[in-house]
């Protein structure tokens, strides 16, 4: 008896000891893991991540798993895989808030948030900030209240609004300079770079990016190294010292390519396709062009915010159904000790047997209900993750067409957008162009809107392209001649009739001259003349840029502003919103009495005033169309 009292407290001890073993190996590896992915190991901290992982399931401590899960989650960001990132960060949270750990928890509210901000859903993002820095403040972690801050400040620096972004980088970086956190000051240095590059403050900003290599470099920060030398190779390239800027880039691109950062690689192919137009290298820029939209298409392909909606979607639901399934284990628990009690009592009470058997019976019933609806539940998740993906993957590549604000800038550099797309995807679309002669700018709209209206958008888009570079069309009616032919010649390949097409209005600027030429199809010129209080309307001719009975060619119109007038040039959708108290259209007519009540405002003014008019006037009607507006002061 002595002997078997002595060997169970022996396998007790020998299993503590290597259970107190197996969790200070899994701390070690969580380390190993930072290490890892700090300097850009990714697949060699996602093979430790999985071993971890593994070894916290053997013994079973859900404390380490959503600490590991979230180390799996920043990997992932890294590699672009954003969908695949969220879905262990929520997985993170889970267990962190079963355990009550709030530092974790803390953690992992902020990187959800950084990937919000990488999908520029800021709102979102700045919801999981706000998460986490309440928790950081209650906890006095001031690593993390400065890590937030500066996260907080990427938000507003992407939303335009510089001055509040640089007051929390200089938050941040007041915080990190007290803890002596080289790291946390590297990252805000070259954040506070970019602010000063969205200024236009060149000076400043190559300073700051110098600053951040230097720093990045000395602590061996791949990630750090590599955002500053594309940082760097940016602001060379706008102050046209083309040969820094390709150093930077070509090297930021050799480094993204080693440790596989495909965004990064990503924006060092867009600035070499700038670079090489810059230097009017043609080829080159093609080539670069065509290796960014391959890259783009791989990388939207696999991470969409369509999808990390989804996650998140999933998440919240997922958690009413662990309620239920709570209910449903409390009842079923209820149910198995009746049972018990049943069976207990079966031998002096057959009726007893009866109701347990009937009880069993009922139990099989709601099982097999349950697996019916999950297989429902699975097959509805698949139909809508096919339709979410194709929207998605089509709104961004159509955003990764539209011109840069530095490219619409190079043209009119006083300008202010209104872009309101109907749905996720968009038939109206801006474009804007460069040759060695002329500067071109416009406003389309495709024929319908979603789906259907962005599929004509990218066949009006290239036929625009193709009949300045393949056609030699230099003025604007020239343009929009060919651009017809050639959208009526690819909807004609087969025996359908095909009737789409595009409304546009189009300006061309003769770099020589300064000379302003315009063209249009459906779509008028107002201009708005200083020292006048009417708007002068150019009209475009009445026929679409698409199949129409008796073709006309377009007419080139010449005409002359002054400093200080104004350009307008847009689509329908705003003067054809149904709304207001008699639910009517708004119509052009009120629209241009707007554009003349605020002309002595700023064209950012106008911007903002229009979107108020647009939302009050719409209340919670539906938008019916597009809406694009772009305002251009001479």
């Amino acid at each position: 008896m002595k002997f078997r009292i002595v060997l169970f407290f022996i396998i007790c001890f020998q299993f503590g000891s290597t259970f107190s073993q197996t969790k200070k190996q899994i701390s070690k590896d969580i380390k190993e893991i930072q290490f890892q992915w700090q300097h850009g190991e990714l697949d060699k901290g996602l093979k430790t991540a999985k071993k971890a992982l593994s070894d916290a399931e053997k013994i079973q401590n859900d404390s380490l798993k959503g600490i590991i899960y979230n180390e799996i989650g920043i990997i992932y960001d890294f590699k672009g895989k954003y969908s695949k990132s969220l879905n262990y960060y929520f997985k993170a949270e889970k267990l962190s808030k079963k355990h009550n750990d709030q530092g974790t928890l803390g953690y992992i509210y902020c990187n959800i948030g950084l990937i919000y901000g990488v999908t520029m859903d800021f709102k979102q993002a700045r919801k999981y900030y706000n998460k986490s820095l309440k928790i950081r403040e209650k906890l006095k972690d001031s690593y993390g209240v400065s890590a937030v801050y500066n996260n907080l400040a990427i938000t507003y620096m992407n939303s335009e609004i510089i001055d509040t972004a640089i007051l929390y980088y200089n938050k941040s970086i007041n915080i990190d300079l007290k803890n002596n956190d080289v790291n946390g000051v590297n990252d805000s240095y070259n954040n506070i770079g970019i602010c000063h590059m969205r200024l236009k403050q060149y000076d400043k900003a190559e300073y700051y990016f110098k600053m951040s290599l230097k720093m990045a470099k000395k602590n061996n920060r791949t990630f750090s190294i590599l955002n500053s030398l594309n940082n760097l190779g940016s602001v060379y390239e706008k102050v046209n010292k083309n040969q820094e800027a390709k150093k930077c880039i070509l090297e930021g691109m050799d480094l993204a390519k080693k440790v596989g950062d495909k965004k990064s690689l990503s924006y060092c192919y867009n600035l070499l396709t700038n670079l090489y137009e810059n230097e009017k290298d043609y080829k080159k820029a093609l080539d670069y062009q065509k290796k960014f939209y391959d890259l783009e298409r791989e990388r939207l392909g696999e991470n969409n915010i369509s999808e990390m909606a989804k996650l998140e979607l999933k998440y919240e639901f997922d958690k009413k159904q662990e309620i239920e399934k709570e209910k449903l284990a409390r009842s079923e628990a209820e149910s198995k000790m009746n049972y018990i009690l049943l069976i207990s009592a079966c031998i002096v009470l057959i009726f007893v047997l009866f109701m347990s058997v009937f009880l069993y019976r009922k139990w099989k019933q709601t099982i097999l209900q349950k697996q019916e609806i999950d297989l429902k539940n699975n097959l509805l998740n698949e139909q809508n993750d096919e339709i979410f993906q194709s929207i998605n993957y089509a709104q961004r590549i159509q955003h990764a067409l539209l011109p840069s604000f530095d490219k619409i800038n190079s043209i009119f550099e006083k300008n202010s957008l209104l872009y309101l797309p109907k749905d996720i995807i968009s038939g109206d679309f801006y474009w804007a162009f460069e040759t060695k002669t002329h500067k071109y700018i416009a406003v389309a709209d495709c024929t319908g809107h979603g789906v259907p209206g962005a599929m004509m958008n990218m066949i009006c888009h290239n036929a625009l392209n193709r009949s300045i570079l393949e056609f030699q069309s230099t003025i604007p009616g020239e343009i929009l001649t060919k651009t017809r032919d050639i959208i009526v010649a690819e909807l004609s390949r087969k025996d359908e009739n095909v009737n789409d097409g595009m409304d546009i209005s189009l300006i061309a600027i003769d770099s020589t001259t300064q000379q302003l030429f315009w063209s249009g199809a459906h779509n008028d010129l107002w201009i708005l003349r200083k020292e006048s209080k009417t708007i002068e309307t150019i009209n475009a001719l009445n026929q679409p840029i698409g199949k129409h009975i008796g073709y006309s060619n377009f007419e080139t119109h010449e005409f002359f502003v002054a400093s200080g007038d104004r350009l307008v040039l847009l689509t329908d959708g705003f003067g054809d919103q149904f709304g207001g108290p008699k639910n009517k259209k708004f119509k052009d007519s009120n629209l241009k009495k707007l554009l003349l009540e605020n002309q002595n405002k700023s064209l950012a003014e106008n911007t903002q005033i229009l979107e108020k008019t647009f939302f009050d006037w719409k209340r919670d009607e539906a938008q019916i169309d597009d809406v694009c507006i772009l305002l251009i002061e001479i």
